[in-house]
């Protein structure tokens, strides 16, 4: 039995609704405040196999919602009542969604892939790198046929599978694996708006920032450690960042104030 994200938002005239997205978490406890709407999954007949009270995080008639609806094989119709009056309507696409010329570049982390549906369903695609103990998941564009593995984000040195997950909301298509090897410890400075900086790394542990040698420091007057770091606009220099509990000595460096020092 899979999952349907629902999202929808209660208005004077009625509700609307987002196309459905298939979800492998769980629900939680749910919203604290009813909405006086139910999701009531039908199958082809028009039987009802399932209802399930909508609530909102907000106590008013305008009220946005959000739930995660099970459903199984078949399920053809998912109605929004209130009370006894259809409201709104997602029927289960005839289509199925495909995945073709699946697979990495040679010598870089570019995954390449055809996208394709029987019925031209706009898809939600994510991309799953997997290993012994983890799943590490990414959004994709949707009008996307290739993606940058950001190997500079994942733990270093594994031996991960990757694969694509492509779905239109109720079905999925699941590309075969392919072996990706990550790189070894990197630490990459980035500039991310006008005055804030961000060690990317695959490192966990503490960091040491300086600029023109001289450790920078919080207001409390202890050194900063973590992987974030706010400049004055105006800061001119060396600016460093190096990782404290890696075996080796790995850094990266930006001289601040020339134009190429994001």
């Amino acid at each position: 039995m899979t999952r349907l994200r629902i999202v929808g938002k209660r208005t004077k005239d009625g509700v609307e609704l987002e196309p459905a997205r298939e979800e492998e978490r769980l629900a939680g406890s749910g919203a604290p405040y009813a909405t006086g709407l139910v999701a009531v999954a039908l199958d082809a007949r028009g039987r009802l196999l399932k209802e399930l009270p909508i609530k909102s995080v907000n106590d008013s008639e305008e009220a946005a919602f959000e739930l995660l609806l099970p459903v199984s094989p078949d399920v053809q119709a998912i109605q929004i009542r209130d009370r006894h009056e259809v409201v709104a309507e997602l029927k289960r696409p005839n289509g199925v969604p495909s995945l073709t010329n699946f697979g990495l570049d040679d010598g870089a982390p570019i995954l390449h892939w055809t996208y394709g549906h029987t019925k031209l369903a706009r898809p939600a695609l994510q991309l799953e790198l997997i290993d012994d103990t983890a799943t590490y998941a990414f959004s994709v564009d949707s009008c996307a046929e290739d993606y940058r593995i950001p190997t500079q984000r994942l733990p270093a040195r594994r031996d991960l599978r990757i694969r694509l997950v492509a779905s239109d909301g109720w079905n999925k298509a699941v590309s075969p694996s392919e072996p990706l090897a990550t790189t070894d410890s990197t630490l990459i400075l980035r500039r991310v708006t006008a005055n804030r900086w961000f060690a990317e790394t695959n490192l966990s542990g503490r960091f040491r920032w300086t600029l023109d040698g001289e450790t920078l420091m919080r207001s409390s007057q202890e050194p900063i450690d973590g992987r974030i770091v706010d400049l004055d606009t105006s800061a001119r220099g060396i600016l460093e960042v190096r990782a404290l509990d890696a075996g080796s000595a790995i850094a990266d460096t930006r001289v601040l104030g020339e134009a190429t020092d994001g």
